[in-house]
């Protein structure tokens, strides 16, 4: 039980879930937990699980000091490696580099975020079972191609969402021409 392995009652355990149930609501617009009796469940479609994760990420980037990775060890949990995300924000940032693409500080903490989000999941076997509809940004794809070949496990499925949220960053700031 949740309660003897945080040394809190239930009570006080049940306060702080519907505390988190209020905040998602009002901020990200999910009502996705329910709590009956002694038991609590987090139901969300992982698409749109991957969609919250990323906004909280993104919002914690934009309103705090980025000097650390901001609440991503504490939304993917026991699943987060800080080796693996350092790693994969380096290929990321080498990729961008060799493409002449400037991004902040803040943005290649958030497209680096996006995509381990995306990557964990997938290791997790959490996947995405049906894309939604997509624009195919180029130089998003590109960058998804890339880190396939690096053996990051990206999904045919989680293209969709990446391309969603990537775009954003207006990552085909570069010359096509210099690609190859």
């Amino acid at each position: 039980d949740i309660s003897e392995e945080m040394f809190l009652s239930t009570q006080s355990i049940l306060r702080e879930v519907q505390k988190l149930k209020r905040y998602l609501k009002k901020e990200y617009d999910v009502d996705a937990i329910t709590v009956k009796a002694d038991e609590v469940r987090f139901s969300l479609h992982e698409n749109l699980l991957r969609k919250l994760l990323m906004r909280i990420m993104k919002d914690e980037v934009l309103k705090t000091d980025n000097t650390k990775i901001p609440c991503l060890k504490e939304l993917l949990y026991e699943a987060y490696d800080q080796m693996e995300f350092t790693y994969i924000t380096k290929m990321i940032e080498e990729y961008f580099q060799k493409k002449q693409v400037m991004l902040t500080d803040d943005c290649l903490i958030m497209v680096s975020s996006a995509i381990y989000i995306s990557y964990v999941r997938n290791l997790t076997n959490h996947l995405i079972e049906e894309s939604e509809p997509y624009e195919k940004d180029e130089a998003v794809a590109q960058l998804l191609d890339e880190l396939r070949k690096a053996d990051v496990v990206i999904m045919e499925h989680d293209e969709a969402l990446l391309h969603n949220f990537l775009h954003i960053f207006k990552l085909n700031a570069y010359n096509e021409d210099e690609d190859e």
